[in-house]
């Protein structure tokens, strides 16, 4: 309450005197909504003193009334800014701590390919695969911590779009059939017939929900069988198109003991820490997936016994779909897909000498007659981009003299047909609104770092398939 209010209540008070005191009393924001009417004559010995005494009583307990509702409503506000400003250090730690793990991990991973790739003596191929299998569990861990960092947060957003069900079936075999074949374990996969083909929801959090109880259930089985079946126990029209599917992840592991069912789902929870020290990981698989379960809101249950194996039985909610026919993407095989983009012309912008040498010599040793600029960073990118015209461009985010998201806005202001170059962030971060920035900076897709060679190359192929359109 200001002083000009103050003075305001006080002349309200002194002056409103009848056979009555009147008092009612308000803030900057509106009425306070305590109004007080007491009658003069019931006031024993009414004179000046009394009305003095009463009236100064009114005032300061008013008074305070009105201090103790606004220090409320500024503890608040600051209480609610402290809790805005800690999101924003939480995403900026994020951010970083993405990036600083991921930009030396692709100059690790890239060079292992590379010297994979070149023909390595016997011996040292065994070297190289130790590197590519540690660098792949290092990998996953950051991400696991990333994600349940980002759930805890509140960052994670779900999507509804249509998606096929067998292809993803297939994919969670195809990618897991190699470790298991590592450990002599027979893994199998079954969908039920009655599985609608097409549904709605967010395939790529489906496959994270089964992929971690997937890669659990092969990394606590020594022998014998890991299976993956989904079904569904029919659905109804009246329930608004709507459809459950069961998942169920069976294995023949080393199970789990009564004491610890409760803890199972819990983060970085393993059994004993000799479990972690023989099996490895940091026990997130599991916690990502009940809460990403719970976003979808499924439920995850397990039923285990020691030395006897688990099975894990997730239920999700899809949508049918009635729209037309899914346009399908033509899956090219690896030569093909090279073929498809020889003789393309990219303008490479990096910073990081390492990260250089790695996108550098995948695309010149994979991609035939592939041509090559290199800027280091976006003033040469915007440069460069202003007196050629590149097929694609291979953008970095984090530079110095200007960053990505700047040169990509500058390069979009070029006169045509420059300004219309497809553009492709090679990003170290992860985080979805670093991927937005992405497309808001007027890039055309995006990769994270370390890549996928077959993943780059087929965004590099679909964007200038777009361009020839």
């Amino acid at each position: 309450m200001t002083l000009s209010s103050c003075r305001f209540f006080f002349l309200f008070v002194f002056i409103s005197i009848d056979t009555r005191i009147y008092a009612d009393c308000w803030n900057q924001t509106g009425n306070f909504g305590i109004p007080i009417s007491i009658p003069l004559n019931s006031i024993p010995f009414y004179n000046s003193t009394w009305f003095l005494l009463l009236s100064i009583s009114l005032v300061v307990l008013i008074s305070f009334l009105l201090y103790q509702s606004g220090m409320k409503k500024l503890t608040g506000e600051k209480e609610e800014e402290v809790s805005r400003r800690s999101t924003r250090l939480k995403e900026q730690f994020l951010a970083n701590m993405s990036h600083e793990f991921r930009t030396p991990l692709n100059a690790i991973v890239g060079m292992t390919r590379l010297l994979s790739d070149n023909n390595p003596k016997p011996d040292q191929i065994n070297y190289l695969n130790a590197i590519s299998k540690s660098s792949e569990n290092l990998m996953a861990i950051i991400n696991d911590i990333l994600d349940i960092t980002k759930i805890e947060a509140g960052r994670i957003q779900l999507y509804s779009i249509p998606f096929e069900i067998k292809p993803i079936i297939q994919s969670l075999y195809d990618n897991f059939i190699l470790k298991a074949q590592e450990k002599n374990i027979r893994y199998k996969v079954s969908i039920d017939e009655s599985v609608p083909p097409v549904l709605v929801g967010d395939p790529l959090r489906l496959v994270q929900i089964l992929s971690n109880v997937i890669n659990n259930a092969i990394k606590f089985t020594d022998e014998g069988v890991v299976e993956l079946n989904c079904t569904t126990h029919g659905y109804s029209k009246s329930d608004g198109n709507s459809i459950r599917l069961f998942f169920s992840i069976k294995d023949t592991g080393i199970g789990i003991a009564a004491n610890n069912m409760e803890s199972v789902f819990d983060s970085f929870s393993q059994e004993v820490s000799d479990t972690t020290r023989k099996f490895g990981g940091a026990g997130l698989g599991l916690s990502i997936s009940k809460k990403l379960v719970e976003l979808y809101q499924g439920s995850i249950h397990v039923e285990s016994k020691s030395g006897e194996g688990s099975t894990f039985t997730i239920d999700l909610p899809f949508q049918l779909y009635e729209g037309k026919e899914l346009n399908k993407t033509e899956i090219h095989s690896n030569p093909e897909l090279r073929n498809a983009i020889k003789g393309i012309s990219v303008l490479l912008v990096e910073d990081i000498e390492f990260n250089r040498i790695v996108a550098l010599d995948t695309l010149t040793t994979e991609v035939a007659d592939v041509k090559v600029d290199i800027a280091k960073n976006g003033l040469e990118a915007v440069a460069l981009a202003s007196e050629k015209m590149y097929d694609i461009v291979l953008m970095d985010l984090q530079m110095p003299e200007l960053n990505g998201y700047d040169a990509s806005r500058q390069i979009r202001l070029l006169p045509k047909p420059n300004c219309d170059m497809p553009i492709i962030a090679m990003t170290a971060s992860a985080l979805e609104d670093e991927i937005y920035r992405c497309y808001e900076a007027g890039m055309n897709d995006f990769i994270t770092k370390p890549f996928d060679t077959n993943i780059l190359f087929r965004k590099i192929l679909n964007q200038i398939q777009k361009e020839k359109v």
